[in-house]
């Protein structure tokens, strides 16, 4: 077996098999990659797909010989080391696959090579995400360890400072419109992952590694598609980190990015105080947020809220009943009574039932709407004066 290869500041393996992973699945292809040598340093999953000769160099951790010598005598290798981009490579022979390659070079020294099994060429889209993963692939190799990929850094974001405004020059972001988006993971490796899958979905993304969160600040040309662009590549950056996703609103000029960072930062903490949403813009934590800041007025002033559940909750500890949920799921089904029913798996004719036990006892009237809203707010504000988690 071949001696595993060893980079001067080599990353943990791990993440780039991570990496190759999500790559893998964006070109819907498996992977390989190899140093300089031809030896095999990492795979993507899905190698079950490819040819057997491919799995045999995974095995050996380098390709057979014969095979090798039908890339030089192709040219491929030495087109690839030479940074020809990504090349597509007839079979070599009766049983193989094409493949594609494309030269892993640092510094314009050649690291490795990528190659990709597929049936045909890649279109000029897959082709163009495939030399951004090598791209990505020579800076995580070719990077110190403690020093991050970008020039950039949260505290610029959050400042305004001369680095970010040389920045905010060389791409035009003085008066265009930006998000920014907090990913899961910290330092320069989760920084290449997010840089990876980001420069295969947008053309300009700028990634800044931190200490807590990846921070993507993302300029679009179309104003009007900002956030929803940005909710869809913060749904495929939540499947492949584990962990909360926030995205802040859309602003305009790189020197509103402080207010979306603080944006942000206020969207993280409810995220971390209820456990969800997995993906979050301020939009889908407003009401928890409204509801925290409802609860701590009242605690300040040393007063709670009174209504017809006050009521209901003293009946149901005494007698054992069920009245405070038989009102929420009648508030929540907007007075449907079938539909409520159901909800608490209860005959129709049970649920109307204690509905009216419900106006006996308190005198509630469903057509008033100050005693709805009342007994809504008191349903979400719990005795500890803390709202419920929003709904998983």
């Amino acid at each position: 077996m071949a001696e595993e290869p060893r980079f001067a500041h080599a990353p943990r393996r791990g993440a780039i098999f991570d990496i190759l992973d999500t790559a893998s699945v964006l070109l819907d292809a498996p992977l390989i990659l190899e140093d300089a040598d031809l030896n095999v340093i990492a795979w993507s999953a899905g190698q079950a797909s490819a040819d057997s000769e491919r799995l045999r160099s995974i095995v050996d951790r380098h390709p057979e010989p014969w095979l090798v010598d039908v890339l030089r005598r192709r040219g491929i290798l030495d087109r690839l080391a030479g940074g020809a981009g990504p090349l597509f490579a007839p079979p070599a022979s009766a049983e193989a696959q094409p493949r594609m390659g494309c030269g892993v070079l640092i510094d314009g020294r050649l690291a490795g090579y990528l190659w990709a099994a597929t049936a045909n060429p890649f279109d000029p889209e897959r082709a163009g995400r495939f030399e951004a993963l090598a791209q990505t692939l020579a800076e995580l190799l070719g990077h110190d360890t403690d020093a991050p990929p970008g020039a950039l850094t949260p505290a610029d974001l959050a400042g305004n400072s001369p680095a970010l405004e040389r920045v905010a020059t060389r791409l035009g972001l003085h008066d265009r419109t930006i998000s920014l988006l907090a990913v899961p993971g910290a330092g320069p490796r989760a920084a290449a992952a997010v840089q990876l899958i980001l420069r295969s979905l947008h053309p300009e993304p700028l990634v800044v590694p931190g200490e807590d969160a990846t921070w993507a600040v993302l300029p679009w040309d179309r104003p009007e598609r900002a956030a929803a662009r940005a909710r869809q590549l913060a749904e495929v950056l939540a499947r492949q980190e584990p962990g909360p996703v926030a995205i802040a609103d859309p602003v305009v000029g790189h020197r509103r990015l402080p207010a979306a960072m603080a944006q942000i930062r206020l969207i993280q903490n409810l995220q971390l105080r209820y456990g969800r949403p997995a993906v979050a813009a301020f939009a889908d934590v407003q009401v928890p947020y409204a509801l925290l800041h409802l609860s701590r007025a009242l605690d300040a002033d040393g007063q709670r809220l009174r209504g017809v559940v006050d009521a209901l909750r003293a009946h149901d500890a005494e007698k054992h009943t069920e009245l405070v949920a038989t009102l929420r799921s009648y508030l929540d089904s907007f007075g449907d009574a079938g539909a409520a029913a159901q909800s608490l798996h209860l005959h129709t004719n049970t649920f109307r039932y204690r509905m009216r036990r419900i106006v006996e006892l308190t005198g509630f009237d469903p057509r008033d709407g100050e005693q709805r809203f009342v007994a809504e707010l008191q349903l979400r504000l719990p005795d500890d004066g803390h709202p419920p988690a929003p709904e998983r």
